[in-house]
């Protein structure tokens, strides 16, 4: 049995602890990704027009992830916000609003959009029906159809290559849009976004904010320069960007949706009903991954730390690090599931969830007293 009120309160005390230590490191932590994800984009945009190569197609792939897992994500939920001394760009007001889309972070999804189905709804409704990035839930269409194993893998496999501009895009769209409209109109699942007539007008949104900006961008101006080396040029710089598109979006799938999909993670069937609940669910949702250096994290896009993201979603980067021990051996104490495994078995876990090969858990709360501290 777990002491919510006890867990809550140690919680808070340690986000206070660590919050003491920052500072300038947090900053030159942040500059120094920023500019290993450019690093990246510049040397896949430099050999790009030479031939198709799995350099290349890394590169600009890796850049995209960065851009977006890393300083996009983590900057959008506020973690730089109180960082002393933090140029406005990096606060949350203030990157890739407007027009500063377009030197931040343009990327298939409307900031604005992603802003409220990440930060707000899938946040605050981990593991529930209402939470938008529920994976298992997303794929219950394929978890119940008659296609055999192998195939329904493969399905899996094809979407993770397509699924920012196939399912993100869309799904952040749709999820502002009911967010808006819940006291005007019924909300609309994605299905009937692209089916009925009500839905037309945020399928035209999704068109003209998601589907466009960034693929004009992307595939249409940036290998056109190439054109003046030549055409084979411009054909082999196309080639490599389509190539590394498909990779981040794989990379981010598979880095991302395992985060919450396993059958040693916890599903429920109601919305948490205290903050003490709501923490502990953040923990017993969510799981970590190997983690600890520069390398590793990188490739993860930060997001190895997914617990303490979820018990504390604006901290820097650099505080996760910190944080991370702590946070699990304060677990350890309180008899709370702490969940830590390499990316590749927790991707495994999620192929099996994904595909109908296991099933989620719902869990309960584990009260040894009530959420109020009242035995």
């Amino acid at each position: 049995m777990v002491d919510l009120p006890a867990l809550e309160r140690d919680l808070d005390a340690l986000r206070a602890d660590v919050d003491r230590d920052l500072g300038p490191a947090d900053l030159s932590h942040l500059r120094r990704m920023e500019a290993v994800g450019w690093l990246a984009t510049l040397l896949g945009l430099a050999t790009c027009s030479v031939w198709v190569n799995p350099l290349t197609i890394f590169a600009l792939s890796l850049g995209t992830f960065m851009r977006w897992a890393m300083i996009g994500h983590h900057t959008i939920h506020g973690g730089y916000d109180t960082v002393p001394g933090v140029p406005e760009r990096f606060r949350s007001k203030v990157f890739a609003r407007g027009r500063r889309r377009v030197v931040d972070w343009l990327d298939w999804m409307a900031p604005d959009a992603w802003k409220h189905e990440h930060n707000v709804a899938h946040h605050y409704r981990l593991g529930e029906l209402a939470d938008p990035d529920q994976p298992e839930e997303n794929l219950e269409w394929l978890r119940r159809s008659s296609l055999p194993m192998w195939a329904r893998r493969i399905a899996v496999i094809a979407l993770s290559l397509v699924w920012k501009p196939a399912y993100y895009a869309p799904n952040t769209m749709n999820s502002l849009w009911n967010h808006k409209e819940r006291h005007s109109g019924a909300p609309l699942s994605l299905t009937e976004m692209f089916t009925a007539k009500s839905g037309r007008a945020r399928l035209k949104a999704v068109i003209l904010r998601c589907w466009l900006p960034y693929p004009l961008w992307r595939f249409g101006l940036l290998p056109l320069p190439f054109l003046a080396i030549s055409t084979t040029a411009w054909g082999v710089a196309l080639l490599n960007l389509l190539l590394a598109e498909l990779l981040t979006n794989a990379h981010a799938f598979w880095v991302i949706v395992p985060n919450h999909a396993g059958d040693d993670l916890l599903r429920f069937d109601t919305p948490a009903t205290t903050r003490a609940e709501r923490l502990y669910r953040q923990i017993v949702g969510s799981t970590n991954y190997t983690c600890g250096t520069d390398q590793i994290d990188v490739f993860h896009g930060w997001l190895g730390y997914q617990i303490e993201h979820h018990v504390w979603p604006d901290l820097t980067m650099r505080q996760y690090r910190l944080v991370q021990p702590r946070l699990a051996a304060l677990c350890a104490r309180h008899g709370v599931p702490y969940i830590q495994e390499s990316m590749w078995a927790r991707a495994k876990k999620a192929m099996d969830v994904l595909t109908g090969a296991t099933t989620m858990p719902r869990g309960g709360v584990p009260l040894a007293v009530s959420p109020t501290g009242v035995g």
